[in-house]
């Protein structure tokens, strides 16, 4: 791998929050194998 894809891969996306119109968070994760994982964070204030 070169040193230009290594710098952009360490600043790829991990995880974002997601805010339904009604206001529940979801966390959505990416883990190293490649796995999409949903977490539920409760209702936001």
């Amino acid at each position: 791998m070169s040193e230009k894809t290594e710098k952009r891969a360490e600043k790829e996306l991990k995880s974002l929050v997601l805010v339904s119109p009604s206001g529940h968070k979801y966390e959505v994760t990416v883990s190293d194998a490649g796995n999409l994982m949903v977490k539920y964070k409760g209702e936001g204030t």
